[in-house]
């Protein structure tokens, strides 16, 4: 058993372990405490590799977004909005010279763990502090840690489609599915505290301790 429980972390704790630093509640430091009170001195190794892989995402969303920032100059200039040029250079060479912002983002205190937290919510609203980890957040956040949301998917859609509704267009089937997803989440949201709210006190997501015994 302790067996199949290493080559499952080994194939997917990078998985698990990035979403958490881009919980606001967590971040780098409880991946940290996790992985060296699950594995003392052997996580070394786990976390060379989660700071690797968290600095090559950044480089490369920042890379992408610099460019997109390069092409806004450039359609500025064109319309004859490009007056402020030096200015804008200035403004990026501050950037620059500052710390990153993933580095910024780690260094500052974690939001309150207690507290009920939308961590989508909580990445729009600070995107035009952090606008590259935004991107990544929204990416990493979207995915599911999960197989069982996409059998359920596909258990839907065999009650959607069924012997007399099988001239069903694809599209069709795609609005039906999505209209009942979201009618469901209207409902949750009805009863749930939004992102304000203090009441709440379970975590979205954690990362389970677990002991190898």
């Amino acid at each position: 058993m302790e067996g199949k429980w290493m080559k499952y972390l080994e194939e997917s704790f990078l998985t698990s372990c990035l979403p958490v630093i881009f919980d606001p509640r967590y971040k780098y430091e409880y991946v940290h405490f996790r992985l060296t009170a699950t594995f003392g001195g052997g996580a070394e190794k786990y976390l060379t590799k989660v700071n690797s892989a968290m600095k090559i995402l950044y480089a490369e969303y920042a890379s992408e977004y610099e460019n997109t920032s390069d092409e806004g100059d450039e359609v500025a200039e064109e319309d004859g909005e490009g007056t402020l040029d030096d200015w804008d250079k200035h403004l990026r060479l501050k950037r620059s010279h500052n710390s990153n912002e993933l580095q910024r983002y780690l260094e500052e205190d974690p939001f309150p763990r207690r507290q009920k937290l939308d961590i989508l919510k909580w990445w729009e609203i600070h995107s035009p502090k952090y606008p590259v980890l935004a991107a990544i957040a929204r990416d990493i956040l979207a995915l599911s840690a999960s197989k069982v949301p996409a059998e359920a998917a596909f258990s839907n859609a065999g009650r959607i489609i069924t012997a007399q509704r099988s001239s069903l267009t694809p599209s069709t089937v795609e609005t039906l599915m999505c209209l009942k997803d979201w009618f469901r989440a209207a409902d949750r949201q009805k009863a749930e505290p939004t992102v304000g709210d203090h009441g709440g006190t379970t975590p979205i997501h954690t990362m389970p301790a677990v002991r190898v015994m």
